[in-house]
This record gives structure tokens, sequence and C-alpha cells, in this order.
């Protein structure tokens, strides 16, 4: 199955937009990407169909994030 995965820079943001999607009823996994020129960079992978909702939810919320299509 393919995954979307939204970037969010520290963990306590990706954090804070988990907990946002789980009362919403968006199931998302927290997840670390420690390779590459960024750094250390925390995500949340979620189901492709939800990620609309998703990034309509954290845009709403002021939360900051890039996404990717099923890329760490």
């Amino acid at each position: 199955m393919e995954s979307c995965v939204l970037k969010i820079g520290t963990v306590t943001q990706a954090i804070r937009a988990r907990r946002l999607l789980s009362a919403r009823g968006i199931a998302a996994r927290l997840i670390k990407n420690t390779g590459g020129a960024e750094g250390c960079i925390y995500g949340l992978e979620i189901h492709p169909t939800l990620f609309p909702y998703a990034m309509q939810l954290l845009n709403e919320n002021h939360i900051a994030y890039e996404w990717t299509n099923g890329s760490r």
C-alpha cells in the first residue's frame, strides 16, 4: 500500500499534528527521517485517501508541513 508523508520539522509539532488528526478520526504514524541534507525531520505517514482532509486540518490549525508521496 502506498502512503503519503507529511514532513513536519520538529517532534513537538509532529505530535501536535498527530493528536489533532487523531481527534478527527485520521490515523497517522509518527516517523523520523534522519538521512539527507535536511538533517533530522519528523513527519506523519497517512493513508492517501485521508490526505486531503489531513492537509486541510493542518492548514486550518497553522501547522507547517511539506508533503511527499510515499518517501521518507
